[in-house]
């Protein structure tokens, strides 16, 4: 640092302009990253959506996109078809029958269940197996 108040301050300007310089191009740089990044990510959602338009295609062409609904009643039944066969109350098979699913995803054929409900007051609404309280919905197995 010079000794000279004139020159200290040229000196100490001059330091503050590097600095600012050094700092502007340090910004700048990663702005410049910033932008390919983004760019990136924006390719890369892009060829996402492709694909997943692609997926839903092939999909519903085999007639396999309920399995990727947002539709918790379609959850449930896919458990439900993977796991169970008889019904919970009355152990008979499940086919060509109209059965109720819950959301605590269980199964139960549909006057099974109605029985159950004419005759349990008390606990209505609670699942038979594991007595929690339950939504129903009325479908056909196949």
């Amino acid at each position: 640092m010079p000794k000279n108040k004139n020159l200290r301050r040229i000196y100490s300007t001059w330091k503050i302009k590097e600095l600012t310089k050094n700092i502007a191009n340090a910004i700048e740089k990663k702005n410049n990253n910033v932008n390919k990044l983004i760019k990136k990510i924006e390719f890369e959602d892009k060829k996402t959506s492709a694909l997943n338009k692609e997926i839903d295609k092939k999909t519903k062409k085999l007639g396999l996109d309920h399995d990727f609904s947002d539709d918790p009643w379609v959850k449930v039944l896919n458990e439900v078809k993977k796991r169970d066969d008889v019904c919970a109350i009355c152990f008979a098979a499940m086919a060509n029958k109209q059965v109720y699913i819950t959301d605590c995803g269980h199964c139960f054929h549909k006057n099974c269940l109605e029985s159950f409900e004419k005759f349990d007051n008390y606990y209505a609404k609670r699942c038979p197996c594991c007595r929690h309280d339950y939504k129903k919905k009325l479908i056909k197995l196949i």
